[in-house]
């Protein structure tokens, strides 16, 4: 009994402990693009990789892909992270997630591309590529209906 009641609280102190964490990195995150200060941002980011990788990707990949201008800021300082950090799949994922938001379909399916080659079983890589593709024939296709458009008015 008191072996369970033991192992019981250290694996709450465990939990207490992540959730901390896992609100620091959020903080740090949220606290990135509240600042107009890129060497701040920067420095908030890169601490909240340091601190937890997984909860860092967890909270961009929110910010990213539900503001287009926080994607817009947040691209550059992916760049940087992966510059530091090249072997990381998930900055390049992030990375490219941002690009999709911002209609640059090319860079997102490079960064895709670049998941798919570290890592083969990252589906979400497969997805993401797809999705890129996928995009960019149908822009392709609306501008060229738009000329289509064009050219039969003139006539």
């Amino acid at each position: 009994m008191i072996k369970l009641v033991l192992s019981t609280g250290i694996v709450l102190i465990g939990i207490q402990a992540a959730i901390a964490q896992s609100n620091d990195v959020r903080k740090l995150v949220k606290d990135a693009f509240a600042s107009n200060d890129q060497i701040q941002v920067a420095a908030h980011l890169d601490q909240a990789y340091q601190k937890d990788t997984e909860d860092f990707v967890e909270e961009l990949a929110f910010v990213i892909c539900y503001d287009k201008q926080k994607a817009q800021a947040a691209l550059p300082l992916l760049s940087k992270l992966i510059e530091r950090h090249p072997d990381d799949k998930y900055l390049y994922h992030l990375r490219g997630c941002g690009k999709i938001v911002l209609g640059d379909y090319d860079n997102a399916i490079t960064d895709a591309s670049k998941v798919i080659e570290m890592e083969p079983f990252f589906s979400a890589a497969y997805d993401m590529r797809a999705f890129a593709f996928r995009k960019k024939v149908m822009k392709q296709v609306a501008a060229e209906t738009r000329k289509q458009n064009l050219m039969r008015k003139e006539n």
